[in-house]
């Protein structure tokens, strides 16, 4: 005889069926949990890094604008081109947020009171760093159109980022969260660069003045985010301010004189002697003019230019071309006129932009090449071109 079969109470199944369904919940409540932490952490980080990049580029935009607009108010070395020095003073102290003196390179904080800005902090709330080319400060002896940045910076496989002709004139820090052994604390702790700038996989360290300086991949030993000024990103804004200035001047001097100076002759003109000949019509902009000098001895004294135009020797970098109808005399091989892209004009100016790759220009010279891209506008005769998209020239026609 059988034994009977054991029957399954459905009060039974149904609360099995109860737990594996709060299990379920539980496990998707949890994966739930885990997606909104990650999705969390994530929105964290874009929005710290979009802070970091709305501070990197509010200071590098202020720092430009301190460039090109600063004057010659007070001192013959406030001009053009001139960047405030690094911020050295500890936070929370009376001159925080100030320049300091600097030397030939520097490093600090963003001096955000000398730039008239609110202070630029980064996604973990540090202020941003600063490091300075030496010759672009104002005790810096000239800044002209051929004045370079000196600083270099490299990629996490070394590759160069700051090539010749694109060399660092500035470079703005987020120094990140510290890491390792950095501390920040007390006064000296926040103001000694390497407990906010970080050694790179590479062992470059971006604590060093005037570096060379790295930007490579975040990680837990370097968080580090820089962005880099370099000649290009302002001089072309500084050489159309003294182009404008220079065109004015001249104008001034051809209503004053009937005519307007020769030029100086490329192969002689240095920053001692930059003197009219009276047998050329092309050259750079001469220091003492003829037929009539500027009128007070140096580069345009007494008709509106600021004293820093000669001081830095912008009359070095122009080059500059009349036809004979503008000058006194006709001097051989020149027409009265010239074209520029067909179209005639008495007389121009270039503005030469920063030097390109490896050039150094030194004084005298007469490598037009050095100055002006396009080959129509190096052949030294009446007949220019618009500069072109290989070019970093200015052209500015005189009347």
């Amino acid at each position: 005889m059988r034994s009977p079969q054991p029957h399954s109470h459905p009060g039974i199944r149904h609360q099995r069926g109860a737990v594996m369904l709060v299990m379920l919940v539980i496990l998707i409540m949890g994966a739930m949990t885990l997606l909104v932490h990650s999705l969390s952490g994530a929105a964290l980080r874009m929005e710290r890094d979009k802070v970091t990049a709305d501070a990197l580029a509010q200071a590098k935009e202020a720092l430009i604008s301190y460039a090109i607009s600063s004057d010659n108010s007070g001192s013959l070395t406030a001009r053009p081109g001139n960047f405030p020095c690094p911020d050295k003073h500890a936070p929370d102290t009376l001159n925080y947020g100030t320049e300091s003196s600097c030397s030939a390179g520097d490093l600090g904080r963003i001096p955000w009171k000398t730039l008239g800005i609110p202070e630029p902090l980064d996604g973990n709330g540090d202020s941003l760093w600063y490091a300075l080319s030496g010759n672009f400060r104002k005790s810096a002896s000239v800044i002209n159109s051929d004045t370079k940045g000196t600083m270099s910076v490299y990629d996490n496989s070394g590759n160069l980022l700051t090539p010749p002709g694109s060399e660092a004139v500035a470079i703005i820090f987020s120094p990140g969260r510290a890491i390792g052994t950095q501390i920040r604390n007390s006064a000296t702790d926040q103001t000694t660069a390497s407990n906010y700038l970080d050694i790179s996989p590479a062992s470059i360290n971006n604590a060093t003045i005037n570096g060379p300086f790295a930007a490579t991949n975040l990680s837990d030993t370097f968080n580090d985010q820089l962005l880099v000024v370099r000649t290009k990103d302002f001089m072309p804004a500084i050489e159309s301010r003294v182009a404008k200035a220079l065109k004015n001047i001249l104008i001034n001097y051809y209503s004053a004189h009937g005519v307007y100076p020769y030029p100086a002759n490329l192969s002689t003109c240095n920053s001692a002697t930059c003197n009219s000949d009276t047998t050329i019509c092309r050259g750079r902009l001469p220091f003492v003019a003829q037929p009539v000098d500027w009128g007070g001895g140096n580069a345009l004294p007494s008709t509106g230019a600021s004293p820093w135009f000669s001081v830095n020797n912008w009359y070095l970098v122009f080059y500059y071309s009349i036809g004979t109808s503008r000058l006194a005399s006709a001097p051989p091989g020149c027409n009265s006129t010239l074209t520029v892209s067909g179209n005639s004009t008495p007389g121009l100016i270039f503005t030469p932009g920063s030097p390109l790759g490896s050039i150094t220009r030194t004084y005298p010279n007469s490598n037009i090449s050095w100055y002006l891209e396009d080959s129509e506008n190096q052949n030294l005769d009446d007949v220019y071109v618009t500069p072109t998209t290989i070019s970093n020239d200015q052209l500015y026609a005189l009347p």
